[in-house]
């Protein structure tokens, strides 16, 4: 006789060491199915060919000799079987729902993180945007401001600009008519000449304090065309290209800004 899945199978067993009894246990009942707890029992007994009752029977688990004994065998009837085999289908089929169950809470749970970790990343991405925002906000009212402050200046500085480009001429033409004057012998002229230069050095004074200087070439410096006008072009022996040979007209600057070029003559 072999025994099958189904059969319900009595016996007794003991665990031995050194060929000694250790542990004896009692008469037992084991429906032989997959499910049951101690599988290294069921698989031994399932290998068995034939089986003879009330025959010693050794097995090994773990390292230890176990001896068995086989007392009956049952065999269940057909009916049994069938349910016996319903049962064990749907136990198979519930430990497979049990694991999609643990592993949809294992998903479930996977996303929950996943969805948090979203949520702060969000979050994160949020205020990083917000402060960047307000810094290109805060660097734009800096520029703005800035550019306001910038604009302001400019206007207090040029401000007398439009009036100083309509005084420079008469202005040059005073210095022009001074010049001439100096190389004047008399004495009256040059009275009259003492007055006049006191109060137009007066009036440079102001024009001084708000910013206006002159730009006064010197005659055998190389020519700036950034603060000078050619008014002739003259070749003349022993001198070099672009140098000064004459002075026609001092210049005038407002706070760094030409107003009006000096002219003089160049060497070509």
């Amino acid at each position: 006789m072999k025994i099958e899945k189904f059969d319900i199978v009595t016996l007794s067993y003991s665990t031995l060491k050194s060929k000694k009894v250790e542990e004896e246990k009692n008469k037992v009942e084991i429906l032989i199915n997959e499910n049951y707890e101690d599988k290294e029992l069921i698989h031994f007994l399932l290998s068995l060919e034939k089986i003879e009752l009330n025959k010693d029977l050794t097995f090994e688990v773990n390292k230890k000799k176990n001896v068995l004994k086989i007392i009956s065998v049952e065999k269940p009837n057909k009916k049994l079987k069938d349910l016996l085999t319903i049962s064990q289908s749907l136990e198979e089929e519930n430990q497979k729902l049990e694991e999609k169950i643990s592993s949809l809470i294992s998903k479930n749970l996977v996303l929950e993180l996943e969805n948090k970790k979203l949520v702060h990343e969000f979050k994160e991405k949020i205020k990083e945007f917000e402060v960047k925002a307000q810094q290109k906000l805060n660097d734009l009212k800096e520029k703005n401001n800035k550019h306001f402050e910038e604009q302001k200046s400019d206007a207090k500085k040029y401000a007398l600009q439009s009036f100083l480009e309509d005084l420079i001429v008469p202005l040059s033409k005073v210095d022009q008519a001074f010049d001439y004057l100096k190389k004047s012998n008399d004495s009256v002229i040059k009275n009259y000449l003492t007055g006049f230069i006191m109060l137009y050095q007066q009036i440079e004074d102001v024009l001084l304090e708000h910013g206006v200087v002159k730009i006064i070439p010197e005659v055998g410096s190389t020519f700036n065309p950034e603060e000078q006008h050619a008014f002739e072009l003259r070749e003349e022996k022993g001198k070099t290209k672009d140098k000064i040979l004459e002075v026609k007209m001092i210049g005038y600057k407002l706070n760094g800004r030409v107003l009006k070029p000096a002219s003089v003559v160049v060497s070509k």
